[in-house]
């Protein structure tokens, strides 16, 4: 949700918090379900899960 308006984001909040995936309070988000979060996730998440986790095999194999 980064560059998302403030608006946006409460909307978005709201939604996840309805479906008891996050709760929050004061600027601080509680991630409840967080397979639930992963499952409504767009397809962005898991491309970058993989990368991420590709990146790290790499480099455990390439530093000393």
């Amino acid at each position: 949700m980064v560059g998302s308006t403030r608006p946006t984001v409460s909307l978005v909040a709201g939604t996840l918090k309805k479906e008891k995936l996050i709760t929050y309070n004061r600027g601080r988000i509680q991630i409840l379900d967080r397979k639930g979060l992963e499952e409504r996730s767009c397809e962005c998440y898991k491309v970058i899960t993989k990368h991420l986790t590709d990146y790290e095999k790499f480099d455990s194999l390439h530093t000393a």
